[in-house]
C-alpha cells in the first residue's frame, strides 16, 4: 500500500497560486526541491504529514486534491 502524490493535480494547484517551478514550490514550503521532485515523482515511499500540511496550506488545498492510495502489487 502507498500512498502518492498525483503530479499533474501538483501542476494544476502550482499553476492556480501562481507558482511556477517546483524549485519556487520547495522555497515555499521550507523543503529541499531534490526532495520535493522526488516525492512528485513517485520516487518515496513516505509522505510526512508535516510534507502534507505545507502543501496543501501553501497550495490551499486538501490531501484528496494532489494525493491518491495506490494498491501494493503483492
Amino acid at each position: 500500500m502507498a500512498v502518492r502524490i498525483r503530479e499533474s493535480s501538483i501542476r494544476t494547484l502550482m499553476a492556480r497560486k501562481g507558482i511556477k517551478t517546483q524549485i519556487e514550490l520547495a522555497k515555499l514550503c521550507d523543503m529541499n526541491h531534490i526532495s520535493l521532485n522526488t516525492l512528485i515523482k513517485g520516487r518515496r515511499k513516505t509522505i510526512s504529514g508535516t510534507t502534507i500540511d505545507r502543501l496543501c496550506e501553501i497550495l490551499d488545498a486538501q490531501p484528496g486534491d494532489f494525493l491518491y492510495y495506490e494498491p501494493s502489487a503483492d
